[in-house]
């Protein structure tokens, strides 16, 4: 069962995880840039907080703008408060290799395309199972798991490639709102388990 669906049309792909308007919650995420590498846009939020809860979006660089708008509007038609639990900020990749046209109706076809994928339910991990799934997408490169990885784990996998960009993110915490302010309750992997997913991505 893969952990993330991807949609790709010619001028944009998306990994999408879940279905689009699934209840408001986030996953941990983590990012590696090399040199100069500066097209995207929705991660300083990202920094701040190590976590997404929307579609990433990957297009070329001309577009990261009417693309982060989409984002954005999907991101209302799922909740009217546009939180971080329910869709923003987008995270949007600049990606030489797609398209910089967009054909007519462009952002009907984008919508429609999310809302069909994105079916699986994901789910979390046992001490002593796990998956893992690898995309190699433009210069971006993608590592999903779900064994329970926080933030400075999973830093360690995007150490693994060599693409300009990588971005590697867990599903095995779902973050959902605390209740009255209450702290919430997450996983944190072991070393071992940490040891046998890189070595699952090698």
């Amino acid at each position: 069962m893969p952990l993330f669906d991807l949609v790709e049309l010619p001028f944009c792909k998306v990994i999408c995880i879940g279905k689009w308007n699934e209840s408001a919650h986030r996953y941990y995420l983590a990012y590696r840039t090399l040199g100069t590498f500066r097209h995207t846009i929705g991660l300083p939020v990202t920094d701040e907080f190590a976590t997404f809860s929307s579609p990433i979006f990957l297009c070329a660089p001309a577009l990261l703008g009417k693309i982060y708008n989409t984002g954005i509007t999907l991101g209302g038609q799922r909740g009217p408060d546009m939180d971080l639990d329910s869709g923003w900020p987008p995270v949007c990749v600049g990606i030489p290799e797609l398209s910089h046209e967009l054909p007519d109706q462009w952002e009907s076809q984008l919508l429609e395309a999310i809302k069909k994928a994105g079916g699986q339910e994901s789910r979390g991990a046992e001490e002593k199972e796990f998956q893992v799934q690898r995309a190699l997408i433009g210069n971006c490169e993608v590592f999903a798991t779900n064994a329970p990885l926080l933030t400075k784990q999973l830093r360690r996998i995007c150490q693994l490639s060599s693409q300009p960009i990588s971005l590697a993110f867990s599903t095995g915490n779902r973050i959902t709102r605390a209740a009255k302010g209450q702290p919430i309750s997450v996983k944190m992997a072991s070393e071992d388990l940490l040891s046998r997913v890189i070595s699952q991505f090698r």
